[in-house]
């Protein structure tokens, strides 16, 4: 036991010295330290009993203790014959009594190192060059609403890349980034990453939500990617000054939409908003220990309140003008860029419908499965009471799915599976009220796939006694009922439910619509239009970039141009293209039509199919029947996970090759004559009018197709081959146990697969 002391002793002191010299403001004295050495003068052990007398006294109330403080401030002598005394006493008991001991001397610690908090008790500054670490790389404090320009004091030595998100197409960006080359900076509301293919799975507990979660900041860690990471909105964007307007969430969106899910459900069930009152979450609660309260960004001192911020970012923390901000007061700020990479993702679109907004749920971030997950609960729970109507239990147990694509396909079938097998288990009295209604405007349910898969999940669906309605039109999302009609017969239908899900369709976030207002040839209502190379069209200096679901490409169709293509490639000028007059076409105008890629190598094929009269040449109807063939196979990029990692991992490449050329350039202007200016290392090379070579343009490849359809069975759509069954529930799992962005998260997840098979789901609230 005296060597576990001591080993507590050793283990400690480093860890609280280290916190003593980096982290505590200079407003606060040092105060005695728990695991002083033995060897310390005399004097310097009289003056931290007197400091910590005080503290100590609160705590132990025994006289007995107070007289024996040398117990605690001298652990080779006092605490080591303390737990050898004390029969029963472990180690770890008496680590936590000094944790313990620290929380009491060290409580009145402020959790948010501000310049505030950097000033003595009269509210002056503190002395020149004290704690310049702690303040390094924070804005200066300005007056509230004032944007605070950051990281502009020192000329840069890299181009700054800056990446607006953190879903696939951003921390794939990230993952595939030589950040040697590049200042990267992440800006995201969010500070993890969220695996969106398995988000209705969490939403019944089949996995949790902590599993499918990655942090950003230890992922970047792990990865060795040396980046700045701000977690903050960006409101908009300087396209002419190259600068992105951002703003904190001290008040953090998650917890917010997590708190207001109970009044948004009472207003619409026409209760006061004020009806249920939230308890603070974990992260607004006190420290109970001293690491906690050490090592927190966020909140005042005393948390405790549960309107008070929790989670202030740093950057924003040490521009606090005042000792106590207001909670509605949003601090701004700037950061500007060489280059800007949009991937925000998108918002779920209302397609117009009325009481969409404040009726359904959506499906597309953590709060939103805590919501469903609880709403399950409660509707289960109200059906349960005793006295119920009949009328009323059945539409409490009737559950409503809009949006027949896979997002809506796997929750349907999650859902099945959660009250099938679990809720039974508990709810045998009312389980078999319970109904499942998916509602498809399109002729068949995931109607982007191959229509044998989508027959297979309606007939697997039909087994489940999931209802399916093909071709129905939404109308209203009243507040008990959706009201829908049929497209085929015009019949209305009224359908009560006791929970509305709505997956159907996508929309813009605030920022993509602000900037594609503010720019020509954005004429899309869902995303911003990109060229071939993801650069935002109608941008001048067009060194912004857009990814995701955020994004759509622009693929401009050959038959545009088809008569100057013809007349430029005819060399001999004889009316007819050759077979080598057409590999030349090919070959050279690929890169600005990529549907011609799959013919770079099979030119002869090409030529053969569409030489109808066989001799031997492409006459101009034969040469627009071929065009019009190939144009039709341009189809607008889906919005998945799959297009957007590629997307990201594409513009890492394309960022790293002009890395190469900027070098390059730099490399030749230092060997030629020192009269020409060389430019400047930070100066971005930008990509112009003309792209070289070297640099190709995006093209997406489609990987396959999954879904899950419920009772441990899967569909798979790879474009050569589809079908369904348990076969394909393994390579489901495979493939999305494998697309994790790390170790940590493949094993959570399989640990939760493994706990659900052994011992189910659970069926609690929480």
């Amino acid at each position: 036991m005296y060597r576990a002391g001591q080993a507590s002793r050793h283990i400690l002191r480093p860890t609280w010295a280290l916190a003593q010299t980096h982290l505590l403001p200079t407003r606060v004295s040092p105060l005695s330290c728990s695991f002083s050495s033995s060897s310390s003068s005399n004097k310097e052990n009289e003056s931290e009993k007197d400091n910590s007398s005080g503290q100590h006294q609160r705590r132990h109330t025994s006289g007995k203790n107070n007289n024996n403080n040398n117990n605690y401030t001298n652990t080779n002598n006092g605490y080591g014959r303390r737990a050898t005394a004390a029969a029963g006493t472990t180690t770890a008991m008496g680590l936590l009594g000094a944790l313990g001991y620290m929380v009491v001397q060290y409580r009145d610690v402020p959790a948010v190192m501000t310049s505030v908090a950097l000033c003595d008790e009269e509210g002056a500054p503190p002395a020149a060059g004290a704690n310049k670490a702690a303040l390094a790389g924070f804005p200066a404090p300005t007056q509230s609403g004032t944007p605070i320009p950051i990281m502009q004091t020192t000329p840069r030595k890299k181009p700054r890349l800056v990446i607006l998100g953190s879903g696939w197409a951003g921390l794939s960006l990230v993952k595939e980034i030589d950040s040697s080359k590049y200042d990267v900076v992440v800006i995201s509301p969010r500070n993890y990453f969220l695996f969106t293919p398995m988000l209705a799975s969490a939403t019944v507990g089949t996995v949790e939500l902590r599993s499918i979660i990655e942090p950003v900041r230890r992922y970047c860690y792990r990865a060795g990617a040396n980046i700045t990471f701000y977690e903050a909105e960006a409101t908009s964007i300087d396209y002419d000054g190259c600068r992105v307007l951002c703003k904190d969430i001290a008040t953090s969106m998650g917890r917010d939409k997590e708190q207001n899910a109970h009044h948004t459900e009472n207003a619409a069930s026409g209760k006061q908003a004020n009806s249920i009152t939230p308890g603070p979450s974990i992260d607004e609660k006190k420290p109970t220990s001293f690491l906690k309260g050490l090592f927190r960004f966020g909140g005042a001192k005393d948390s405790a309140s549960p309107s008070t911020p929790s989670s202030t970012p740093p950057s924003v923390a040490a521009a606090a003008a005042a000792p106590v901000d207001k909670e509605d007061e949003m601090k701004t700020f700037d950061v500007d860029y060489d280059y800007l990479v949009i991937a925000v993702g998108s918002t779920s679109s209302t397609m117009g419908v009325k009481g969409v907004e404040q009726h359904c749920h959506s499906l597309k971030e953590v709060w939103d499965a805590k919501a469903i997950r609880e709403k399950i609960m409660d509707c289960f729970e109200k059906a349960n009471y005793p006295g119920q109507a009949d009328a009323e239990r059945r539409r409490l147990l009737s559950f409503v799915v809009v949006g027949g694509g896979p997002t809506g396909v796997e929750f349907s079938a999650e859902l099945h599976d959660y009250i099938n097998k679990d809720m039974r288990k508990v709810f045998p009295e009312i389980i078999d009220e319970v109904s499942i209604t998916l509602v498809q405007s399109a002729g068949h349910i995931l109607n982007t796939y191959d229509l044998k898969v989508s027959q297979y999940a309606e007939e697997r669906f039909s087994l489940e006694n999931i209802k399916v309605k093909c071709n129905a039109r939404v109308n209203e999302i009243a507040q008990k009922e959706v009201i829908l009609v049929d497209k085929v017969t015009q019949k209305p239908e009224r359908i009560p439910y006791g929970m509305c899900v709505w997956s159907a369709g996508i929309g813009q976030r605030p920022l993509v619509q602000s900037l594609s207002s503010q720019l020509k040839h954005q004429n899309h209502v869902k995303a911003l239009v990109t060229d071939q190379h993801l650069r935002v069209n109608g941008v001048a200096k067009k060194n912004i970039f857009a990814a995701g679901d955020c994004a759509t490409v622009n693929q401009p169709h050959m038959v545009a141009d088809l008569m100057n293509l013809f007349k430029k490639y005819d060399t001999n000028g004889d009316g007819v293209l050759s077979l080598p007059e057409l590999r030349v076409l090919v070959e050279e105008v690929e890169p600005l039509y990529p549907q011609l890629q799959p013919y770079l190598h099979g030119v002869k094929v090409l030529f053969d199919e569409f030489d109808t009269n066989h001799n031997g040449l492409l006459e101009l109807d034969e040469f627009t029947l071929m065009v019009n063939t190939i144009d039709n196979h341009v189809k607008s990029l889906p919005t998945t996970a799959q297009c957007a990692g590629q997307q990201g991992k594409y513009l890492g490449e394309l960022f790293n090759q002009l890395a190469v050329e900027r070098e390059s350039s730099l490399s030749r202007s230092s060997s030629s004559s020192s009269s020409i200016p060389s430019p400047s290392p930070a100066a971005p090379l930008m990509l112009g009018d003309t792209i070289p070579r070297s640099m190709k343009t995006f093209q997406y490849h489609h990987l396959g197709s999954l879904a899950y359809v419920g009772e441990q069975a899967a569909v798979l759509d790879t474009g050569k081959s589809a079908g369904g069954g348990i076969a394909q529930w393994f390579v489901w799992r495979a493939a999305y146990l494998s697309k994790q962005f790390s170790w940590r998260n493949r094993i959570l997840v399989s640990f939760d697969w493994v706990k659900t098979f052994i011992f189910g789901r659970d069926i609690s609230r929480v």
